[in-house]
């Protein structure tokens, strides 16, 4: 029998976890954010003359 507030992962046991509801505006705001980080963080890097590796 399964035991009630939890599921199975990789054959194991877990607690139920909560999971944390953000809206759809505050996500996005959060994702855009993230990527203008990146973008600029990358620019320095550039701009110091260092490769950046891509595959």
């Amino acid at each position: 029998m399964e035991q009630p507030n939890r599921f199975q992962q990789g054959g194991q046991a877990m607690p139920e976890t909560k999971k944390e509801i953000i809206s759809p505006t505050e996500s996005s705001e959060d994702v855009l954010d993230l990527y203008k980080r990146t973008d600029n963080t990358l620019e320095e890097i550039k701009a110091r003359g260092h490769p950046l590796i891509s595959k």
